[in-house]
């Protein structure tokens, strides 16, 4: 079986290939470490772009680019099988999360490779992360994306078919897209995410808790797993596409969809929103 091709379901059984050396993706701390100053000077913006263009060589020349590629479009595929599907019918891309790309090269791929949905998909892109500069939102919408306001927590509701672009990001961001597109509006969602089965898998009950949407879909959420064979093993590991077809979401309980709680999450995701909002550092919580 093709490993890029892989439909996935948690309840069903979750197939997923093993790989000798099993990499952890590092989640990202999208509040920065304050090392990277906030502006940049022109040298260095020259510098930034100059990566920029590597990065964006390297992701066009990847095999990478078409495991993304292809397991979007087939989630479409599958999502509209009655429908003839075109690059087109992706009509807004959301990404939240990036990071600081002026001083992270996993950012700086991963803004490469949203450039090339970008441009595959000639659609919208909309991105934030609290994290970013000025001078790195100056950068971006020169790029031709567009900077989202303020901190939506990924609480965005949709009524096009949206792609969402979470690289690396909190779980909470997943769970709460979820909470927010909670019933068949989900059909419209295909995100890109760490995985949805590695999140359940790998995570003690007891911290599911507070995630009870991304529990919940378990049965009707269907994901393709993509291989880690990008050149720099740091960027794109543990990574999948989602996508939820309208036949098992039409299977899940009425008791399911009528649950509309909102995501309540630990004092330290609560202190992390403040911390964003008030733009100040937040201390980690003890490991």
């Amino acid at each position: 079986m093709d490993e890029g091709e892989v439909d996935s379901n948690c309840e069903t059984g979750f197939t997923l290939v093993k790989y000798k050396r099993r990499l952890k993706y590092k989640k990202k701390n999208v509040l920065g470490n304050g090392n990277i100053n906030d502006e940049c000077s022109y040298d260095n913006i020259g510098d930034i772009m100059r990566r920029f263009r590597e990065s964006q060589l390297l992701i066009r020349n990847s095999e990478q680019l078409n495991y993304f590629v292809n397991a979007i479009n087939k989630s479409i595929t599958l999502l509209n099988a009655n429908k003839e599907v075109g690059n087109n019918f992706i009509k807004d891309i959301v990404c939240y999360g990036i990071g600081k790309f002026s001083g992270s090269h996993q950012a700086m791929h991963q803004l490469a490779l949203l450039i090339q949905f970008k441009h595959l998909y000639n659609t919208p892109v909309h991105i934030f992360d609290p994290v970013l500069s000025q001078t790195e939102r100056e950068i971006l919408m020169n790029l031709g994306l567009n900077i989202i306001s303020y901190n939506e927590e990924g609480k965005r509701k949709v009524d096009v078919v949206t792609l969402f672009f979470l690289p690396h990001c909190p779980r909470e961001l997943l769970n709460n897209i979820l909470f927010t597109n909670w019933g068949h509006s989900l059909c419209k969602c295909i995100i890109i995410s760490n995985s949805h089965c590695r999140i359940i898998t790998d995570s003690p009950s007891s911290a599911l808790h507070n995630y009870k949407y991304i529990t919940e879909i378990t049965p009707a959420i269907q994901q393709i797993h993509i291989p880690n064979i990008y050149r720099l093993t740091d960027v794109f590991n543990d990574m999948a596409v989602h996508y939820f077809p309208i036949e098992e979401l039409e299977t899940v309980s009425d008791d399911v969809w009528r649950y509309n709680e909102h995501p309540v999450y630990s004092k330290h995701y609560s202190e992390f929103i403040d911390c964003v909002r008030a733009n100040r550092p937040l201390e980690q919580p003890p490991s």
